[in-house]
């Protein structure tokens, strides 16, 4: 705060005394005849051309300003022939007389035409690091801290009784960044932005438009902005409401080529407090509208940011298109026609959890949470609970002829079988790599006609080891458990697997799977316990072993 202050103590004092100076001088002196001295000198200053087309204007009466006109500076021969910077024209005007006061009066601030390119070379170096390398010569001995009472005096004294801008017009700027060391490129195009009459305290409007393209990604789009600021220096407090951002992607990266996105909110950042708060968030996109709320805290320490958002109702086969995914076909007509998401988001530097999730597809709903705790991890950890109510698996799967199963196998489709010395190609790295500890729960299932109930999964991976012991569900007045077991430590992949069925009444589990009259009944209990390993289907049967 006290930096921002000496700034503008210093743009007063500064502007006072140009105001003194060109008030007695400017009238008679033509600044356009020292425009040769003026490039000569930025040439010795920085080893570059800068080149002034434009006129260079001056008022003293009552507005102290300066106006400039085309300009340019030249890259480092290194880094190619395009100019550096390249401006078409600005002007900027102080109110005299109100300086006298400590009120600043600015008129409208004006650019036209700034065109900035930036570069790193593939070993490293940039085009703008000669441009500051004589800034960071030897270090100037530390300014002693001011006494509390230095620094009242010091406020006091420095304190601006207004400050007024009448408004910012920036058109056609433009920023490109090339990057050869990572192989990336943005551009930012035809900026524009304009502002209503600025002063502390009081709002002002902004819109402002542009494009942006990155050849390396794929993507360019159209923006399109506007708000309202407010914004208090003392007390470092900023706000923006009504925000409205509006963005028309297109790209070979995109799914089916192109994204319309439509952001909106309403903005609080109070620096001093390391805090900022985004609330009335509507985000729309790909068919799904989100609304929410955002808080950022610990901007001076440690950020950690903590989210809540909750989707309106959505179609998922819309969703879909807009994916560019074709449209699933299943034998109920009636599913996939509406869904809504919502979830619970807390984040940190170190970690990060999903609270609260609810995703509902027609009648189903999956419920619970996820977190990642210790996101500096190559393949962070994972921990989950998740819960799904009930499904009906067969609704969602298309429709089956009747005379599809009886169908001879075409020499076609059988040629188009895996063979048994096809390797497995299971992702064994990562699998080593992985620590994962939860639950994934169904209430209620139904599929191929075969129902079961209180299904429980629970899956370990760690150290090279994935187990699912103490698999459980109801089936038909019995019971189903089951553990199962993946160890990716050696060279070949190992198997096991453990299955146990009790009491399950054989008739009604037949009229289910048969959709007739069950050609036998009684009560069916098996249990099998195998373990296998191998790289390859052959590979595997060779090595089967068990009861």
């Amino acid at each position: 705060m006290k930096i921002l202050k000496r700034l503008i103590t210093g743009l007063v004092v500064v502007a006072v005394l140009l105001a003194a100076g060109l008030f007695l001088a400017l009238k008679f002196i033509d600044l356009n005849q020292y425009k040769d001295k003026i490039q000569e000198v930025a040439r010795q200053q920085t080893g570059r051309d800068l080149t002034i087309s434009g006129d260079i204007g001056v008022s003293y009466f009552p507005w102290v300003g300066l106006s400039l006109g085309e300009l340019s500076m030249a890259n480092t021969e290194s880094f190619g022939s395009d100019d550096f910077v390249r401006m078409g024209g600005a002007d900027v005007k102080i109110k005299l007389l109100p300086l006298l006061k400590k009120a600043v009066e600015v008129k409208t601030v004006t650019l036209n035409g700034l065109h900035i390119d930036l570069q790193r070379a593939a070993d490293g170096t940039t085009n703008w690091q000669d441009l500051i390398t004589g800034t960071e010569s030897a270090e100037s001995p530390a300014e002693p801290e001011a006494t509390p009472a230095e620094e009242s005096s010091v406020e006091a004294g420095s304190a601006l009784s207004a400050l007024a801008v009448s408004g910012i017009e920036i058109t056609d700027a433009s920023i490109r960044w090339t990057d050869a060391q990572a192989g990336t490129d943005a551009t930012l195009n035809n900026f524009n932005l304009t502002t209503g009459a600025i002063s502390p305290g009081e709002p002002f409007d902004f819109n402002t438009d542009f494009s942006v393209l990155s050849n390396s990604s794929g993507i360019g789009a159209k923006l399109n902005g506007e708000g309202e600021v407010t914004f208090d220096l003392e007390q470092q407090r900023y706000t923006v409401n009504l925000f409205r951002l509006n963005a028309d992607a297109e790209g070979d990266a995109l799914p089916n080529g192109s994204a319309a996105v439509e952001l909106g909110a309403n903005v609080v950042a109070d620096l001093t407090g390391g805090t900022v708060d985004v609330e009335a968030l509507t985000v729309t996109a790909l068919g799904i509208a989100l609304n929410g709320e955002i808080a950022v805290t610990g901007l001076n320490g440690e950020p950690a940011v903590s989210a809540s958002l909750e989707s309106d109702a959505f179609n998922p086969q819309q969703v879909l298109a807009e994916l560019g995914v074709a449209a699933i076909e299943t034998s109920d007509e009636s599913v996939l026609q509406t869904g809504r998401i919502s979830a619970v988001l807390q984040a940190s530097a170190t970690r990060a959890e999903l609270s609260a999730i609810r995703i509902a597809i027609d009648d189903t709903t999956l419920a619970g949470s996820a977190s990642l705790p210790d996101l500096s991890a190559a393949v962070p950890p994972l921990r989950f609970e998740l819960a799904v109510d009930a499904i009906d698996i067969d609704r969602y799967l298309p429709e089956v002829a009747a005379d599809t199963a009886d169908a001879p196998q075409s020499e076609s489709t059988a040629g188009a079988t895996t063979t048994a010395d096809q390797p497995l190609d299971l992702p064994l790295e990562l699998i080593r790599q992985l620590d994962v500890e939860g639950v994934f729960r169904i209430e209620d299932i139904k599929a191929a006609n075969i129902r079961a109930k209180a299904i429980s999964l629970p899956v370990v991976a760690k150290d090279g080891v994935v187990r699912a012991n103490g698999i459980a569900a109801s089936l038909y007045e019995g019971s189903v458990k089951a553990d199962l077991g993946l160890d990716a430590r050696g060279d070949a992949p190992a198997f096991e697997a453990g299955y146990q069925l009790d009491s399950v009444q054989a008739a009604l589990l037949l009229a289910d799977l048969l959709q007739d009259d069950p050609p036998v009944s009684g009560q069916a209990n098996v249990q099998m316990n195998v373990k296998t390993s191998g790289e390859t289907v052959s590979g595997l049967t060779a090595a089967l072993a068990g009861d």
